[in-house]
């Protein structure tokens, strides 16, 4: 039996996100431009709405694409945070942190999740091709 440990407070994407805005790369430039978005929103941890309001938002804009892209990087790079899997090296685990266990089924509805959203390997792509 497999465990994961969810390695994140509660304050969930926007507040990982907000830590993010000193780098020097497309998901730095993402977080420091949802720092500016008044409309941005905030009280909720949901992908398809992050993703709605950029499109909402970007979607006759040149910078869609790139907008797009950097979120599939950052979300991705925010899901891998949340997860520390027996076997590694775990940091001290607050009373904050959850404890689940896996199961096949919630392996396999997670893979199905990451391929109704994408994956960053595709914002990725999108931000070379555009380099």
């Amino acid at each position: 039996m497999a465990i994961t440990i969810l390695n994140h407070k509660s304050g969930g994407f926007n507040e990982w996100l907000s830590s993010q805005t000193g780098r020097k790369d497309p998901v730095g430039k993402f977080a420091r431009w949802i720092k500016l978005d008044r409309c941005w929103p905030r009280d909720v941890d949901d992908y398809v709405a992050f993703r709605t309001h950029i499109r909402a938002r970007h979607y006759n804009n040149n910078s869609y694409t790139m907008r797009v892209a950097a979120f599939e990087i950052a979300w991705e790079e925010y899901q891998s945070s949340l997860v520390v899997t027996v076997g590694d090296v775990i940091p001290s685990v607050s009373e904050t942190a959850t404890v689940r266990q896996i199961s096949p089924s919630s392996v396999q509805q997670e893979q199905e999740q990451q391929q109704r959203h994408g994956s960053s390997k595709v914002g990725q792509a999108l931000l070379s091709s555009k380099a």
